[in-house]
């Protein structure tokens, strides 16, 4: 069963590793010189890595609660990818994924969603307030805030759902913060520099959807 296990967890992270990649290179208008193998190797690595955490905490291994997950995750990597590389966030996949995300959301509320009453009106409503809250500060003078960071937040919120939306989002701002500041002071990065805010909040929502259940333990329920 061990070996099964092993099997679903790299056929999948193949099937996501190629997939980012070819996707990508779809929405990288300049063509920016990536090494194919290294970038390859990364996703490939990173994605392997993320969907054992998945499995382990899984309970039981749950395959619906894996696969769907899973998907967030693939979705997740995607965006960050695109943006780290081209520095945009396509309307298309975000449209496509928020409604998607609304869909799982009902299917998977035996895992990271709480509320078992009106789950589309959760995951909806996350989606609501994390655009919303993403907007306030993309409307604010002095923000770094790019209009696709406000669009993925929508996204964002559909996968995390009302209760989590706001752990989320902090969660990439702390990422953000920290990464940033080792790039400033290792001098790769200025003050002034703008930084692909999307992966940091992408990868704050994989931190909450590997958390699942135990999540609970961290922040208190909302109702």
């Amino acid at each position: 069963m061990f070996a099964f296990y092993i099997f679903i967890i790299v056929f999948l992270t193949s099937i996501i590793t190629f997939s980012t990649h070819r996707i990508t290179n779809i929405y990288n208008k300049d063509k920016i010189n990536v090494n194919k193998y290294s970038s390859l190797i990364i996703i490939f690595i990173s994605t392997l890595i993320l969907l054992s955490f998945l499995a382990y905490f899984s309970k039981e291994f749950n395959l619906k609660y894996f696969i769907i997950n899973t998907i967030y995750i693939a979705l997740l990597i995607l965006i960050s990818n695109i943006d780290y590389n081209s520095k945009i966030i396509p309307n298309k996949i975000i449209i496509i994924g928020t409604l998607l995300s609304i869909i799982l959301f009902t299917l998977n509320s035996d895992s990271i969603q709480l509320n078992g009453k009106s789950l589309i009106l959760e995951s909806f409503l996350g989606s609501f307030l994390g655009f919303s809250i993403m907007m306030f500060f993309y409307l604010l003078p002095f923000t770094r805030i790019g209009a696709g960071d406000v669009k993925l937040s929508a996204l964002i919120g559909a996968i995390s759902g009302f209760q989590k939306i706001i752990f989320a989002l902090s969660s990439g701002i702390i990422f953000a913060g920290i990464i940033s500041i080792i790039l400033i002071l290792s001098k790769k990065k200025s003050i002034n520099d703008d930084i692909a805010f999307g992966p940091y909040i992408c990868s704050g929502t994989i931190f909450i959807i590997l958390l699942g259940d135990h999540i609970t333990k961290i922040i208190p329920r909302l109702y």
